[in-house]
This record gives C-alpha cells, sequence and structure tokens, in this order.
C-alpha cells in the first residue's frame, strides 16, 4: 500500500518575505526541506542570495529577489519577479517584524505611522499582491506572520507594534472569508520569545521565567507549523493563527 504524506511539498512554489536572515529564514528552510521551491525576499539581497544558496542542499529551486514589502511599488514589483521566477505561486509567507519600544506618551504620529507601515500595512500590501495572482490561478495557501504581541500586552511600552501585530489577526480573518470562494486559504502563524530574537535582550532571562516552560522557543520549532498551514494537511483550514509561544500567553 502505497503511503500518502499530506505535507508533502514537493514541486510547489513558494516565497518567503523577510527571509534572509532569523525567523524568516527558518521558514524558508522549511518549505525547502518539504520539497518546494522558494524564492527568498529582503531587502538585503546579498543575504538573501546566500540563504538561497543555502536552500539549494535541499533539491528543489531556490533564488533571491532584494525588495522592501513595506514599499508599495517594490512589492508589486516583487510579486511579478516571483512569477517570473517560478511561473506560479501556491504559497506566500508574509513575515515581517520591526518592533520599537516606546511610550505612546513620546511616540510621535510620524514613529506611530511608521511601525503600522512596517508591521500592518506591509503584510496588507503583498497579501493583496499576491492574493491577486492567486484569484487569478483558482487556488493559493497565504500565511501571515504575527507574533504573541497580538494577543497580550508587552510589559515593555510598544502599544504601536502590539496593536500592527494585533491588526494582522484580523486582517487574516478578514481575507480568509472574502478569498475563501477563490480557493485561497489565509492562515496566521505567530511566535512567542524565539532565541534568534532574543540576543542582546536585557530582560531574556527574565522572559523565559515568565514562559510556562520555562524557556525561550528554537527557530526550528516554528518549522511545523508553517509546514501544516502551507500542505494538503490543512486544506479546509482558513481565517485561524497558530499560536507557538511555549505557553507565554497563558499567564
Amino acid at each position: 500500500m502505497n503511503r500518502i504524506n499530506m505535507f508533502d511539498l514537493t514541486g510547489k512554489k513558494a516565497y518567503v518575505t523577510c527571509a534572509a536572515k532569523g525567523i524568516g529564514r527558518e521558514y524558508a528552510i522549511a518549505l525547502a526541506q518539504a520539497g518546494a521551491n522558494v524564492v527568498v525576499v529582503d531587502a538585503h539581497y546579498a543575504s538573501a542570495l546566500q540563504t538561497a544558496k543555502e536552500l539549494e542542499q535541499y533539491g528543489g529551486k531556490a533564488a533571491a529577489i532584494g525588495a522592501d514589502i513595506s514599499d508599495e511599488v517594490q512589492t508589486v514589483g516583487m510579486i511579478e519577479q516571483v512569477k517570473a521566477v517560478l511561473g506560479s505561486i501556491d504559497i506566500a509567507v508574509n513575515h515581517i517584524d520591526h518592533c520599537m519600544s516606546k511610550s505612546i506618551m513620546q511616540m510621535s504620529l510620524e514613529e506611530w505611522r511608521n511601525i503600522l507601515r512596517m508591521n500592518l500595512t506591509s503584510v496588507y500590501m503583498v497579501a493583496k499582491a499576491a492574493g491577486m495572482v492567486m484569484i487569478k490561478q483558482g487556488h493559493g495557501s497565504i500565511i501571515n506572520t504575527s507574533s504573541v504581541a497580538g494577543y497580550i500586552v508587552s510589559e515593555q511600552p510598544r502599544t504601536a507594534y502590539n496593536t500592527a501585530k494585533a491588526g494582522i489577526l484580523h486582517l487574516t480573518r478578514s481575507l480568509a472569508a472574502e478569498w475563501a470562494p477563490y480557493h485561497i486559504r489565509v492562515n496566521n502563524l505567530s511566535h512567542g520569545y524565539i532565541d534568534c530574537e532574543l540576543d542582546g535582550y536585557d530582560d531574556a532571562e527574565h522572559l523565559r521565567e515568565r514562559t510556562p516552560m520555562q524557556r525561550s522557543g528554537k527557530p526550528e520549532e516554528l518549522r511545523g507549523a508553517l509546514i501544516y498551514l502551507a500542505s494538503d494537511a490543512s486544506t479546509f483550514t482558513t481565517g485561524i493563527d497558530i499560536l507557538v509561544d511555549g505557553g507565554f500567553h497563558c499567564w
């Protein structure tokens, strides 16, 4: 009897934004390991190219595109480039994380707008551009990313950041409902405190102790949730968020 692997992404065509380093890089690795052809998108093209070269060891096609997804013109152009490289887009991973710790009383309107532009408006723009491609082709899986900050208020003064991350969750649900008739699934993956993000944090140990599992997450621990949302294992799943945070939101 033949065994069926619902998590197999062999031949699927995907891109990941902000994927040259950190968590975005882990998402690109996960897709490549599952068999997908992956385009690494990042504003830092040289780093994106290096990551793309690393992905080639998994057997699929890998490429890099330099683009700032907080810029609408570059975002639309990037999606066109992905289409040119891969032919179509089956999986879109829209990842960006730009944090600022600053009291709302000290934050200027321009700083507020910038945090929302970087973290929320950018996801809207790239999801919209990818969605327009997927509507024409009649299928696709869009995976936005947020964080535990979309659920709780950080101990640090991050009102603008928290607002943006919460906004991504509802943007995801809204797009899922709007695009379901086109056979497009839109989901979200949120993370808690991950080792690669805690480098240099003065309060890293406090955050680990504040987590029920008493540790921060490893970057590779995000891969399974991403593959579930990208694969045929989740064909009746849309409009949800998977929160991978070691239980941080519980306390």
